[in-house]
């Protein structure tokens, strides 16, 4: 599944590989943008989010990769586990912290 779409300004774009997103997952994802936007201090451009099932595992079986244009250098972040909302709000964090890393006021 792909999806792209513009929330408020950011190019939203979801790659979901080899299955499909259901819609309350895709508004969590777009309530991740949102959190970003808020807790960051400059403008964000794009975020990408690459979600992906891994077939041959029983464990940690699925991935979650954030990549979030912004000016300067772009955060990105990736989380491994078993549970898709957990890994999600792991990977948003772990963006918003680079982000107010790198701008942090001296």
């Amino acid at each position: 599944m792909h999806y792209n779409t513009n929330i408020d300004g950011v190019q939203l774009e979801i790659h979901a590989i080899d299955f499909e997103l259901d819609e309350s997952f895709l508004n969590r994802i777009e309530a991740a943008v949102a959190r970003i936007r808020r807790f960051s201090s400059v403008d964000v451009i794009y975020a990408t989010f690459f979600l992906r099932r891994e077939p041959n595992q029983s464990t940690n079986d699925k991935s979650v990769h954030i990549k979030v244009g912004i000016p300067g250098r772009d955060p990105f972040a990736a989380e491994k586990g078993s549970d898709w909302l957990q890994l999600l709000k792991n990977a948003t964090e772990q963006v918003i912290k680079q982000i107010q890393k790198q701008y942090k006021k001296d």
